[in-house]
């Protein structure tokens, strides 16, 4: 059975699947390097880099103004995958 929870970022509502492994486009929430808050982000694997030795992908942000986020550059800890997402308009 997966393990769901709830977390609030920024006046939204997401439900996680904490055992679920990210696929292409999913949204997870992560954790990047010492950051002290997770982040919602769409998944991008990216492949496997030669010079690292190791797969890696991108957290593309929803919004343009935020930058993508790329695990070789930094440690990438993805908490689980959002499967809802509720988001007050106004």
């Amino acid at each position: 059975h997966a393990q769901e929870q709830g977390i609030s970022l920024d006046e939204a509502k997401q439900q996680i699947d904490a055992e679920r492994q990210a696929n292409a486009g999913d949204f997870v929430i992560a954790m990047v390097d010492h950051e002290s808050q997770a982040t919602f982000k769409r998944y991008k694997p990216c492949g496997y880099d030669e010079k690292l030795g190791r797969e890696y992908c991108q957290l593309v942000p929803l919004n343009d103004f935020y930058p993508t986020i790329d695990s070789r550059a930094v440690h990438i800890n993805i908490i689980g995958v959002v499967v809802k997402h509720e988001r007050k308009l106004v």
